[in-house]
């Protein structure tokens, strides 16, 4: 980060939903307790060490450096593997494909998400 620091350079950090974890107050807000699973769990690795890039990006926005941390929900794109955790994109998609129609989905409703590719 001395690079950003030293040269004027604005930070953005891609961090993630699972910040929130397992937490049932809703909305999600940025005071919210974080409630995790067991450490056993990748689902709950991955979150915790977001969580610690989150807290070293905060350290160095309190010394002066410019850090945006953005949260993705549905972050989808090309090589994404599908699985049966965290993903809301492809089946979403996928159900309304070949003439079958997901009720509401397509008509009422937009999901935000975030393409990368």
């Amino acid at each position: 980060m001395s690079l950003p620091m030293n040269g004027g350079i604005k930070v953005v950090f891609a961090s993630t939903s699972e910040i929130y974890g397992k937490n049932t107050e809703l909305p999600f807000s940025e005071t919210s307790d974080r409630v995790y699973g067991a450490p056993s769990i990748h689902r709950w690795c991955y979150a915790t060490a977001k969580s610690i890039d989150e807290h070293l990006c905060f350290a160095y926005a309190e010394t002066g450096l410019p850090v945006t941390v953005l949260r993705y929900f549905n972050a989808y794109g090309p090589g994404q593997t599908n699985s049966r955790y965290g993903m809301v994109v492809p089946p979403v998609y996928s159900s309304g494909a070949g003439g079958r129609r997901t009720p509401g989905i397509w008509r009422r409703h937009a999901i935000p998400l975030l393409y990368l590719y």
